[in-house]
This record gives C-alpha cells, sequence and structure tokens, in this order.
C-alpha cells in the first residue's frame, strides 16, 4: 500500500508541476495550486502514518489503509471544490477550461489509482464514510466537467 501512496504522491507532483507551467499570467489558476499542493501534503502525511503506525491487535493494517485513503480521499475532494470555486473565472481565459480539465483528470487518475489499490488490499471492502467520499468525489468531478464543457 506505501507504494501506491507513492504513486500517488508521484502523481500529484506531476499536477503540481502541470499546474505550474500553465500559471504564466493567469493569475486565477494560482488557487488551483494550493489545492493540488493540499493533496500532496494529505499524501505525504498519510504515508508517513501507514509507514510509523505499528499492527496490533487494535489496530490492523486494513484499519490503518482505510484510514489513510479517508484522508487522501478529503484532500482530493478538497482539491474538487478548490477548482469549482474558480471555474467561472478560468472560462473567461483562452484555453482555461482545457487547463483545468487537464488537472480534474490527474485528480481522477490519483482517485482512481487508490481505488484500485484498495480492491485488491481491503478483503473485507471499504466503509461506508469511504465509499461515500468515492460517491461524492464522482459526483463532484462529473459536475466540473459538464460545467467546464459548456
Amino acid at each position: 500500500m506505501v507504494l501506491e501512496l507513492n504513486t500517488i504522491t508521484e502523481s500529484t507532483k506531476d499536477m503540481t508541476a502541470q499546474i505550474e507551467q500553465y500559471q504564466g499570467g493567469l493569475s486565477h489558476l494560482l488557487y488551483l495550486t494550493k489545492g493540488t499542493y493540499k493533496v500532496y501534503d494529505s499524501a505525504m502525511n498519510a504515508q508517513k502514518r501507514v509507514a510509523s503506525t505499528p499492527t496490533n491487535q487494535e489496530r490492523g493494517e486494513e484499519d490503518r489503509v482505510l484510514a489513510a485513503t479517508y484522508e487522501i480521499m478529503n484532500a482530493l475532494n478538497n482539491a474538487l471544490v478548490a477548482t469549482s470555486s474558480k471555474t467561472i473565472l478560468v472560462k473567461k481565459i483562452p484555453s482555461g477550461s482545457s487547463m483545468v480539465q487537464a488537472v480534474l483528470r490527474k485528480i481522477r487518475e490519483a482517485k482512481e489509482g487508490l481505488q484500485d489499490a484498495l480492491l485488491g488490499h481491503c478483503a473485507n471492502g471499504f466503509t461506508q464514510d469511504i465509499l461515500d467520499l468515492f460517491c461524492e468525489f464522482d459526483k463532484e468531478y462529473t459536475d466540473l466537467m459538464t460545467e467546464l464543457r459548456a
């Protein structure tokens, strides 16, 4: 699972680099960088927590992974909310919608990678809270992409 968290961390670094490339004079995209760094920070914190929390009778490895997943999904959802708040402004910039769609696709890739890793790792399935986060993410992502295409 730590390997999957490293992959997500690398994905968020790529996302940050991509946002930085597009920032030349597009001040409204700066807010998206803040959301991306929140994702990166949460992924790093979750990775450290999973690596440093010993497995014992009170808290098994699966519980640690689910707790880290919950934290990462919260960060991904926060990144979507941050993106949503700037969509109207970014749409006024030439190619702004395309840039935001590329960022959203990267965020979704991180979510899909995490979900796939969990399916193989958690034999007992997801908690209801994590399922709710996945559903909330999918709805917000779909709404944002629809708005950007309009």
